[in-house]
Order: structure tokens, then C-alpha cells, then sequence
């Protein structure tokens, strides 16, 4: 069976939250994104902890082609898509209605030792603020 292109992703990353620039919303206190591959498909598991130390988390999957696949994500996504376009990017949009309302672009260093997400929301009035943070993977 051939490997995964995001092959370099797996594993489980650590937040540095002295690197989080956010636009929207207040960044998270700690948080974790956890990559694994099951039939060929990327499965990804982001936790997250806010500064109420309410704890949340989210697990999606899906082929790394582009596909749209439907979530249930109540009334922000019913579909997501990832894409490998490169073995040092992953990316993954959610749309509601066929209509793409957030991308994530995640981007590995050279070494493989950092990855840096860079989250775009597109708001109703057509802005689009981003956040940004460094994860670090865990040895």
C-alpha cells in the first residue's frame, strides 16, 4: 500500500501559543491537532483548550484529493474538503450549502519540525480575518 502525500503530518503537534496572531477571536490556551491516515484517507483531530479552560474538539476525515465530503457540523458546515497539494501542505475548507466559509492552510517546515496553520474565515460582509499559530510536534 502506498503512503499517504501528507505522511509528514502524521503524529500529534503542540500549540506554542506565545505564536498565535488572531484576527477573530480570542486564540486558545493550549491545544493539540493530532494527523493519522485509516484507509488511505486523513484523519484529523484538533483539542483545544480556551481561556474559560473549557476544553472542545473536533475529528474529521477524508481523501486528500479535494473532495467534498459531508460533515455535521449543524449550522457552520454539512461539507469539508482536504487537499495534499504538496507533502508540506495540507489543506481543508468547510463549506455550508456548497458556499466555502473557512479554509486552513497547514504548512510544514523544511525540517518537519514545525507546522504553522493559518485559518480564514469568510464573514457574511465579505471580510476574511485570519488566524495564525505554530505547532510543534511532539517527540
Amino acid at each position: 500500500m502506498s503512503k499517504p502525500i501528507f505522511k509528514r503530518f502524521l503524529g500529534t503537534w503542540v500549540l506554542d501559543p506565545a505564536t498565535c496572531q488572531y484576527e477573530q477571536g480570542p486564540p486558545p490556551v493550549s491545544a493539540t491537532y493530532h494527523f493519522a491516515s485509516e484507509k488511505g484517507e486523513a484523519v484529523i483531530t484538533m483539542s483545544w483548550s480556551d481561556a474559560d479552560a473549557e476544553t472542545h474538539s473536533m475529528t474529521f476525515n477524508g481523501p486528500t484529493d479535494g473532495t467534498l465530503v459531508p460533515f455535521n457540523g449543524g449550522q457552520l458546515a454539512d461539507a469539508l474538503s482536504i487537499e495534499a497539494p504538496t507533502e508540506l501542505e495540507l489543506h481543508s475548507s468547510a463549506y455550508l450549502h456548497q458556499l466555502e466559509l473557512m479554509t486552513a492552510k497547514r504548512t510544514l517546515s523544511a525540517d518537519g519540525t514545525e507546522m504553522t496553520v493559518c485559518q480564514t474565515v469568510i464573514l457574511p460582509d465579505g471580510t476574511m480575518p485570519t488566524n495564525t499559530a505554530v505547532y510543534r510536534r511532539m517527540m
